[in-house]
């Protein structure tokens, strides 16, 4: 698989620089997540033949069967600020379309903003998360990829299948997953190199005009795109990401600090980028949040 993906790639400039493929891995997020930690450079792609425990946004699962899709992720250590990389999802949405339409002549559609429709049918989800250092420094981002290719409508449960789908499902067609990983890691190199240089031409008309939107919790919140797990409520906002304060009951401060990451309140594990969810699984794949 490794080489034939190698083979079937073009030139790329930092994505897919370095690839590694596991037969099976639980996560690509997380074995990525761990070789970032451990030095891994930047354009680092991770390729798996399954996931054990795939995941989507909010904590939620991700069915990543062998031989039935690509599941891919990729190492982004950007010199950015936050505000500069609020594209990177629609960037991401936008590369996964092209290159469907590239390998399978299908014009799929971008379900805001981590989710491609392919006749009405969920075909593919995006999970990124993100690393800051304590003084809230970006250290990177990893972008989880998810596409549904040569999957049976059979292989969906029942109570999905009016909802999710794969190219083969809406094509007819079975597709090789070596060219359609290549295309996708090229896409999202050529992307990310726009991103970098501040282009959001390559964005559709309706994605780049919500990325204006600067209203809290809105598409131009730096927060909705590197804390995906934080949604609006009662809650006291958060500022620029680093330590969060602690307090009493009656709002009186505690010493010392929450650092970002996992934490357990009231016997509910929680981190920046995930949190508990009690939805059916028909409800996640059509509120588009599950990957």
């Amino acid at each position: 698989m490794l080489h034939a993906i190698r083979s079937a790639l073009g030139p790329v400039a930092r994505v897919g620089k370095e690839i590694t493929y596991l037969p099976t891995c639980p996560s690509t997020n997380d074995l990525l997540k761990a070789m970032a930690e451990a030095g891994a450079g930047e354009g680092t792609v991770l390729v798996a033949g399954e996931q054990t425990r795939g995941k989507g946004r909010l904590g939620r699962s991700f069915t990543s069967a062998a031989g039935k899709g690509v599941y891919l992720s990729a190492l982004l250590r950007p010199d950015l600020d936050p505000e500069k990389l609020l594209p990177l999802m629609g960037f991401t949405a936008e590369a996964m379309g092209r290159a469907v339409q590239r390998i399978a002549g299908a014009e799929a559609g971008i379900k805001w903003v981590n989710d491609l429709i392919l006749n009405g049918k969920k075909i593919c989800g995006i999970l990124t998360e993100s690393a800051f250092s304590a003084g809230g420094q970006l250290q990177y981002v990893v972008v989880g990829i998810g596409l549904n290719v040569n999957y049976e409508t059979e292989d969906f449960p029942p109570e999905l299948r009016d909802l999710a789908g794969s190219l083969k499902t809406e094509t007819g067609k079975s597709y090789p997953l070596p060219n359609l990983a290549a295309a996708m890691i090229e896409e999202l190199d050529r992307l990310y190199d726009a991103l970098l240089r501040g282009d959001v031409a390559p964005l559709p008309r309706g994605v780049s005009a919500a990325l204006r939107d600067p209203s809290p919790g809105g598409a131009a919140d730096p927060k909705r795109h590197l804390y995906p797990g934080l949604r609006p409520g009662r809650g006291r906002s958060v500022g620029a990401p680093g330590p969060l304060p602690r307090r009493h009951r009656d709002h009186r401060p505690l010493r010392g600090s929450l650092r970002p990451g996992p934490h357990r309140l009231r016997g509910v594990s929680y981190s920046s980028s995930s949190s508990v969810s009690a939805m059916s699984s028909r409800e996640k794949w059509r509120d588009g949040s599950s990957l």
